[in-house]
């Protein structure tokens, strides 16, 4: 039986049932929970989902596939399963099928669209998941549980919601035909906007200094800042000794906690 990892990996489907059911070991789906699944494929992964959750809703852009699957789900009796075709870019789970229903949102998904994919669900009005559970490019999911001297803007986002962690590493020879590059399948938990609130700033003050910050990743974050925001380097620099964070400091270097504290002191400049 051949399990797919979905046609933006190039059509490659995955052999291993044993990794199929360690993807849902660590989503710990039971029957009480809803599922978003982005990019079912063929099913293989939503046909075991269906088996231990209340209901799954899989997202589907490819037609053909989607109506395949439908049809699949019918012969199969699987009345807690809904296939929607559609790109989950323009998806809105709340308002479209889920109210205010706490959901798991897991799947396969592509390099392209990977951030921006965190970035909707993370800052989804008016319910963020509970859990998010995606297989991605390895080296992707490597930048995204990095810390301190070696963040990126995508780590230091999702950071901000929630906890990141690689959870399996999945091999390129697992699949058939074998991709290019290996896989992992990552989590962020306890996803919230407690922090936000902790520090008394926005969601759109904090992503404004932090892109400003990560303009430019290998130059001082002063500069940085300064350029992107027209503020003049002695305020910032002034900010920065302030806060104990060193003049010289690039965007990678800094906490999590630190670019709370710059994005709290440059909203109310």
């Amino acid at each position: 039986m051949e399990y797919s990892h979905g046609r933006k990996f190039g059509q490659n489907f995955l052999d291993s049932l044993e990794i199929v059911l360690k993807i849902l070991g660590i989503a710990g789906i039971g029957k009480t929970d809803i599922v978003l699944e982005v990019g079912p494929g063929r099913g293989a992964l939503t046909f075991e989902i269906a088996k231990r959750a209340k209901k799954v809703f899989a997202v589907e852009k490819d037609r053909n596939l989607a109506r395949q699957l439908h049809g699949d789900m019918e012969k199969s009796r699987m009345k807690n399963c809904e296939i929607i075709e559609g790109d989950i870019r323009d998806i809105h789970p709340a308002t479209d099928f889920l109210g205010a229903e706490r959901y798991i949102l897991l799947g396969n998904i592509p390099y392209y669209i990977t951030a921006r994919l965190f970035r909707k669900f993370l800052e989804e009005e008016p319910m963020q998941p509970e859990k998010i559970i995606f297989m991605v490019q390895r080296e992707i999911a490597e930048r995204i549980v990095s810390c301190e001297p070696d963040h990126t803007l995508l780590s230091v986002s999702i950071r901000a919601y929630g906890v990141p962690a690689i959870e399996l590493f999945v091999p390129r020879t697992t699949f058939s035909p074998p991709p290019r590059v290996d896989s992992s399948v990552i989590s962020v938990s306890l996803i919230s906007r407690k922090r936000f609130a902790t520090h008394g700033v926005s969601e759109k003050d904090f992503f404004r200094v932090l892109r400003a910050g990560f303009s430019h990743p290998r130059k001082v974050i002063i500069s940085n800042i300064a350029e992107a925001l027209s503020l003049e380097k002695k305020s910032i620099s002034n900010l920065f000794q302030e806060i104990g964070i060193q003049e010289k400091a690039r965007p990678s270097e800094l906490s999590i906690e630190q670019w709370f504290f710059v994005a709290k002191k440059l909203s109310e400049m």
